[in-house]
């Protein structure tokens, strides 16, 4: 499951909570995640891969230029992104 956003909506929250571990940094500043982050829960008889994409959004800048091409690519390998 892709989790998809504009920066600092609390995706890496929900990654973090949804896996039951710290897989992926949260901070009050804007766009920490600057890669795709895998996170696995395991349950009896099934997985789910969480992937947290960096945020969405009109950056300034080479930094934000890379960062929205980045996230765009991972929905197409999810199952289901929200």
């Amino acid at each position: 499951m892709a989790v998809l956003g504009v920066p600092n909506v609390g995706k890496s929250t929900l990654v973090n909570r949804l896996t039951g571990r710290k897989v992926a940094a949260v901070s009050a500043k804007p766009q920490t995640t600057r890669r795709a982050i895998l996170g696995i829960r395991t349950e009896s008889g099934c997985q789910i891969v969480f992937v947290d994409t960096p945020g969405v959004a009109a950056t300034p800048g080479r930094l934000g230029e890379a960062m929205n091409r980045a996230a765009p690519g991972h929905p197409r390998d999810a199952d289901l992104a929200v």
